[in-house]
């Protein structure tokens, strides 16, 4: 009786540190995916600005040269505008196709590849 006494106690002791393994893993993962996400949510938004600066500045100077070029200045601005407009028109129709259906499954990608690759080794 004794001896399955002392069994059942050491069953309970690495039943409990196998649960405390468990967690601390469970908390190492959640941690690496976070940081990888914020890692890669300041990237795209250090990108996103820097596209928005090149963006502004080639629309600046295609205004300006088109407006050199028909001798007037406003027409140059107010045609890059409209080519802005019609961008953003784009933009708008195309959204599903071109942002969300890609974001969305790069996030649940990004989750699930670490999963995948470990029931794999």
């Amino acid at each position: 009786m004794e001896a399955i006494k002392n069994s059942v106690e050491a069953l309970l002791d690495h039943s409990s540190e196998l649960a405390e393994t468990y967690y601390k893993l469970s908390v190492a993962k959640v941690t690496e995916k976070a940081s990888k996400t914020a890692a890669t949510g300041s990237f795209a938004l250090v990108a996103v600005a820097v596209g928005v600066i090149v963006l502004f500045m080639l629309g600046l100077g295609f205004a300006w040269w088109i407006g050199e070029h028909l001798q007037n200045m406003k027409a140059g601005f107010f045609i890059m505008a409209a080519v802005y407009a019609v961008l953003l028109l784009l933009l708008i129709v195309f959204r599903r196709k071109l942002f969300m259906l890609p974001i969305g499954n790069a996030v649940i990608r990004s989750v699930y590849d670490n999963e995948y690759d470990n029931e794999n080794k």
